[in-house]
């Protein structure tokens, strides 16, 4: 039998025992549709009285729901795995110099080659998800402050 369809037995309280993540994928939170929800509907006032004039403005929230629902960034042992609006990049951990968080903006890596590749829906809250997937190559200092 496979690992894939073998049954896990339950923990005493009823949980499945948990595994290490070979994987974690970080997005901006689906919370966040409610917004752009609540954006439709006070645009589709002016656009159903003037459609002529303001139909465009129904296009917004759309686009709007279509990003949020897109970007990502997913980290695995063997890179980040980044996607955004135009498409995909996978980067290797080889190829990553370090991480700069930005003020008011989504983190970014810097790369060995001098370039940067920003990192969606990544703050430095998450850094607690990205370290142990990198092998050591980004450390949680959160973590060591509390040591």
């Amino acid at each position: 039998m496979s690992e894939a369809n073998s049954v896990q037995p339950a923990q005493p309280d009823g949980q499945l025992p948990r595994q290490k993540p070979d994987e974690v994928t970080i997005r901006i939170s689906r919370l966040t549709l409610l917004g752009v929800l609540l954006l439709a509907v006070c645009v589709a006032v002016p656009a159903v009285a003037q459609p002529i004039l303001f139909g465009w403005l129904g296009a917004v929230p759309i686009a709007l729901a279509v990003w949020i629902l897109r970007v990502r960034t997913r980290v695995s042992e063997s890179g980040l795995e980044v996607r955004n609006m135009r498409g995909s990049r996978h980067i290797s951990w080889n190829d990553i110099k370090g991480l700069t968080f930005p003020k008011h903006r989504s983190a970014r890596a810097e790369l060995r080659d001098g370039g940067a590749v920003t990192l969606p829906a990544v703050a430095i809250t998450d850094i607690h998800k990205i370290s142990p997937l990198s092998g050591g190559r980004i450390p949680d200092l959160s973590a060591a402050a509390h040591e």
